[in-house]
């Protein structure tokens, strides 16, 4: 029998976030995000196993969290948030719950 590993639900996201890899500073966008990690478009990839650090602002919550690429690809990294403290893992619960309020639709109305 297979055994299943769920992933934390990911949230589709768009912000500038900076990466620091292998003693450089590099500038990408997270395209999405999850309590585990998140995945990065770069302009090129990095070695898998590469760490870091990941620097970010989201609505008022600013976080600087260690990474280790998980996996690349022609223009995407998925990156893991490793050793997290308490406090990281409270903004983060904090940023996920912020991104899993449903938006409200805007509705239309017709004045005449």
């Amino acid at each position: 029998m297979q055994k299943f590993d769920y992933r934390t639900p990911r949230f589709a996201v768009d912000f500038p976030v900076q990466l620091k890899i292998q003693d450089a500073l590099h500038f990408a966008r997270c395209r999405d995000i999850s309590e585990d990690g998140m995945r990065l478009e770069l302009r090129e990839p990095f070695p898998p196993r590469s760490c870091g650090e990941v620097f970010f602002s989201y609505k008022n919550l600013s976080l600087d969290l260690r990474v280790r690429v998980t996996h690349a690809g022609d223009t995407y990294d998925g990156l893991k948030f490793i050793h997290l403290s308490e406090e990281e893992r409270t903004k983060i619960f904090h940023l996920m719950s912020r991104l899993a309020v449903p938006r409200r639709a805007a509705s239309l109305c017709v004045i005449n």
